[in-house]
């Protein structure tokens, strides 16, 4: 019997059903021995939210079919769940690795136990005297860090940050781990972020790096290629920042950046192993250049589905398909058409370009309301006023209108209609705070 009053039976029981059928949301965790442990999350009394019903919640038989002998621990496949003596995993697959991730979940109620519960299943987490990210408190557990007590836009929602350390640490702890998405053909981050995803968070930031250790990229070469136009490319720009010691002089840091870091995606291409030794770790590659994809928000979340559906090609073909070196001596007019060179070619492991899919952007009367006070208001201003002062002239431009309302239209007026007796407020714009 566990902390939440589930026997081993009980949770058998659970295997292929509902959670929900029976009275309680089980939300991951894992069993050891004759006992369910305590990293079963239970919500019971009331209706749970379907965000938190796992897939499916089975603990196998504590017996090997292949051998017949007791296996040493249980294994749940709840989407979150993860052994806990499990610290042994790949940290990247074709050289690709998970260097920063940031989510955001919107869950108002138990945000803060629910990101607990998926981040450090049963580890401990210290909650610290401030906040950060527009949030007023945080907690943390080694390099991983929860922001909660949202304000503004982040009212209702809770911040959960792992840098590149943070991530690692994840791995060590068997939060990330070959156990759970085995049965999915998945690696495990690909399993760990699309549980993310059917959660419903959103993602602000997520960076995908690879790793060269054979000399494939060479920075002076990148640089010589960029700066004579041998690349295709949508970023408008590009720039080499190097850092040396005031003392000796010698090189401390190396790095070409592509794009604005402002931007939703950018990439950046760096001497890892002299950042390495900068923080005092000697054992490292003779050779290490890292590229790093950084996306964020909208474009953030394409590539993670990028990622999830075709695993580390298709990083590796979005950054093909934003940044490409071509051939000097190829003299294609049209610079797309024009070969790519080899160590870009070979770096990438021959991916072929992926182009992401952007999700159509939402339309709602509120969006359409901002638009008009941000962009439509100063001309019905001037035109009111040409007009006399009257309002007649612009009472004959919304009916003549009406007469040309597409189905978008239709579909937010039924949006709309649905909330019954909505009033939009303007946004401060001019005059602040006026609604209609």
């Amino acid at each position: 019997m566990n902390e939440n009053g589930l026997s081993i039976e009980q949770v058998k029981r659970l295997r292929e059903t509902e959670p929900q059928s029976v009275g309680y949301t089980v939300f991951g965790g894992w069993a050891r021995s004759e006992e369910v442990t305590a990293e079963f999350m239970v919500f019971s009394n009331g209706e749970p939210s379907k965000a938190l019903r796992p897939r499916s919640v089975r603990v196998l038989d504590n017996l090997n079919p292949k051998t017949g002998e007791v296996a040493q621990e249980w294994q749940g496949s709840g989407r979150f769940s993860a052994p806990p003596s499990s610290n042994t995993v790949a940290q990247n697959t074709n050289g690709l690795l998970i260097d920063y991730l940031a989510v955001t979940f919107k869950n108002p109620d138990n945000g803060l136990q629910i990101a607990q519960t998926v981040f450090g299943p049963g580890l401990p987490w210290t909650e610290l005297d401030r906040g950060g990210y527009g949030y007023t408190g945080s907690c943390s557990r080694g390099s991983v860090k929860i922001y909660h007590g949202g304000r503004g836009d982040a009212s209702g929602t809770v911040l959960v940050v792992a840098s590149g350390d943070g991530c690692r640490q994840l791995e060590d702890e068997g939060v990330i781990t070959d156990a759970l998405y085995t049965e999915e053909g998945l690696h495990p981050w690909q399993g760990f972020l699309s549980s993310l995803v059917d959660f419903g968070v959103n993602f602000p930031r997520i960076d995908f790096a690879l790793d060269d250790t054979e000399g494939l990229l060479d920075l002076d070469v990148i640089d010589a290629s960029a700066n004579a136009g041998h690349l295709s490319t949508h970023f408008k720009e590009y720039r080499r920042v190097r850092s040396r010691s005031i003392l000796d002089g010698s090189l401390t840091g190396d790095t070409l950046y592509f794009g604005s870091r402002h931007s939703n995606m950018w990439v950046r291409v760096y001497n890892k192993g002299l950042e390495q030794l900068q923080k005092g770790i000697a054992d490292t590659p003779d050779v290490w250049t890292r590229a790093e994809v950084e996306a964020k928000n909208s474009r953030a979340l394409a590539l993670v589905n990028a990622y999830i559906s075709e695993g580390a090609a298709a990083v590796a073909g979005v950054l093909r398909s934003i940044l490409d070196f071509k051939d000097p001596n190829d003299n294609d007019t049209n610079k797309c058409r024009r070969q790519t060179v080899d160590w870009w070619l070979i770096f990438l492991d021959h991916a072929s370009k992926y182009r992401l899919m952007m999700a159509p952007a939402s339309r709602t009367v509120e969006k359409v309301v901002a638009w008009l006070a941000r962009s439509v208001a100063p001309s019905l201003h001037m035109v009111a006023n040409a007009n006399g002062g009257g309002m007649g002239l612009v009472h004959a431009l919304i009916e003549h209108g009406g007469a040309r309302l597409r189905s978008y239209h239709l579909s937010m007026l039924a949006v709309a209609s649905a909330k019954g007796n909505v009033r939009y407020e303007i946004p401060c714009f001019a005059p602040c705070g006026a609604e209609i």
